[in-house]
């Protein structure tokens, strides 16, 4: 059913633009188990019960308030191998260009790769060769079935901000065995993996963790993260720190963000079509700033100008000159 209503998306999409169209997979892991924010409504004994035995790397719970998941048995990470895969196989189908997978954030590829999360003793946890083991064979699943001229990208974090982490390290030795993997691109994220996580939060605050990948691998790699102009996203890319840039809060303040930042830089190119109906949007509106408009310092006069005619400033006018008045006749003088 999912397919179906995806492929009703993808093709109504189509039908008004060529855009690319990308999708997420996922599995919660121990974010599952979390208290969601309304937690008023279903906190208690009922919510501890529905989100208890959720899988996980580690049988250890997001923070107190939260229900402790499951550690998954090998036959379960079989299973959830698998079942990326299909998920993998129906996007396809439903007609998306581009596929990510979700290895950050504190969900369950996440508690693998973290040593925070990941406490195993079989051959899944200990030194990063092995918390990579879970994460690659589910790589090596989806790759099978998804096509090679498709991108396929992994979202990490980087850095999961808390003391004992994955350190810089461990991040470039993951990501370049993602990329041996079949991974054609990382997504270079941070942090959301423990809840006492202390982040550096700033402006384009994670692209120095794309550029280091980015340096360190020669991987293909995505900066996120605090990016909101079309400034930041020309220095990230033309600095060479990363090959493609992904904003999110930005384009849900502006949905028309990337058409309002090639207008703002005079781009009419292919890159940027408007859709027929806005295409007087496509101009750079005029501004103080940009063109030096003179202010205009007086009101209109009165009357006032027809309807839809442009107001224009009055032309000046030649002082006139006095009318000489006329000679004063004088009575005569009664006697």
């Amino acid at each position: 059913m999912q397919e179906a209503a995806w492929r009703r998306i993808v093709e109504a999409v189509r039908r008004v633009s060529d855009t690319p169209l990308g999708i997420q997979l996922t599995h919660a892991g121990r974010r599952a188990a979390t208290v969601p924010p309304r937690a008023d409504e279903i906190a208690g004994p009922r919510w501890a019960r529905l989100t208890a035995g959720r899988l996980a790397a580690s049988a250890l719970p997001w923070d107190a308030g939260s229900a402790v998941p499951r550690a998954a048995t090998r036959a379960e990470l079989a299973t959830v191998a698998a079942d990326f895969a299909a998920a993998a196989a129906r996007a396809d189908r439903a007609g998306f260009d581009v596929l990510e997978l979700q290895y950050g954030h504190g969900q369950l590829l996440s508690g693998f790769l973290s040593p925070l999360t990941n406490r195993r003793t079989d051959g899944y946890g200990g030194p990063a060769a092995n918390r990579l083991r879970f994460p690659l064979e589910v790589l090596a699943a989806v790759r099978e079935v998804w096509p090679a001229h498709k991108p396929l990208v992994v979202r990490i974090s980087a850095t999961d901000w808390a003391e004992g982490g994955t350190t810089e390290a461990e991040t470039v030795e993951i990501c370049r065995a993602l990329a041996e993997g079949g991974a054609d691109a990382v997504d270079v994220s941070t942090g959301e993996v423990v809840s006492d996580q202390r982040p550096r939060y700033g402006r384009s605050y994670q692209t120095p963790y794309a550029d280091l990948v980015r340096s360190a691998t020669g991987v293909p790699v995505i900066a996120v993260g605090a990016i909101s102009s079309h400034d930041d996203v020309n220095s990230i890319l033309l600095a060479g720190r990363a090959d493609l840039c992904a904003l999110g809060r930005a384009q849900l303040h502006d949905p028309l963000w990337t058409l309002h930042a090639a207008a703002e830089q005079q781009y009419q190119g292919p890159a940027a079509p408007w859709p027929p109906a806005w295409a007087p949007g496509s101009a750079r509106p005029p501004g103080a700033r940009a063109d030096r408009l003179p202010p205009r310092l007086r009101l209109l006069r009165e009357p006032a100008p027809p309807v839809h005619q442009r107001w224009r400033p009055p032309r000046p006018t030649r002082p006139r000159r006095p009318l000489p008045l006329p000679a004063r006749r004088r009575c005569p003088a009664r006697s």
